[in-house]
């Protein structure tokens, strides 16, 4: 029964880690499966309907990355962020509100619980949104340029 309850434990974290890892893929999901039933409601078939779903969010994702290393705005690299962390904290929020709901009864401690479990979220999707896009080079960096670049 102890082995149980240990194990359920570290199922809960990895469940939690899981949520932290993937939370910033949240947007192109939820645009990849609006897609999905889109094109599944104009009859597209099935098959038709999910590849198409995973090209549109794959699509996003990767015009998204691309434009938040390419633009040079904070105003606007700021916007991208926040597209993508508002959707991760939603997903964030019923996350914590699913896994603490097995062990706390309803009331103000699991609203608690979910809306912290969902700012947390959206803080490591605004990090991890934030630093993904700062691997590309600028023109300044690239070789033959005149400005100093700092490599390691």
């Amino acid at each position: 029964m102890t082995l149980f309850l240990v194990l359920a434990i570290f199922a809960g974290f990895y469940a939690l880690w899981l949520v932290f890892r993937l939370a910033v893929h949240a947007l192109p999901f939820y645009a990849g499966l609006g897609a999905m039933f889109w094109l599944l409601g104009h009859d597209h078939g099935y098959i038709v309907s999910v590849l198409g779903g995973l090209g549109a969010g794959i699509l996003l994702l990767v015009v998204a990355e691309l434009a938040f290393a390419l633009i040079k705005s904070p105003v606007l690299r700021a916007c991208i962020a926040l597209a993508f962390a508002l959707p991760a904290a939603f997903a964030g929020y019923h996350a914590a509100h699913g896994i603490a709901g097995l062990a706390i009864d309803p009331g103000l401690t699991l609203d608690l619980v979910s809306w912290t479990g969902g700012l947390a979220t959206l803080v490591a999707a605004w990090r991890r949104v934030t630093q993904s896009g700062a691997s590309l080079p600028r023109k300044r960096d690239r070789p033959g340029s005149l400005a100093p670049s700092i490599r390691t």
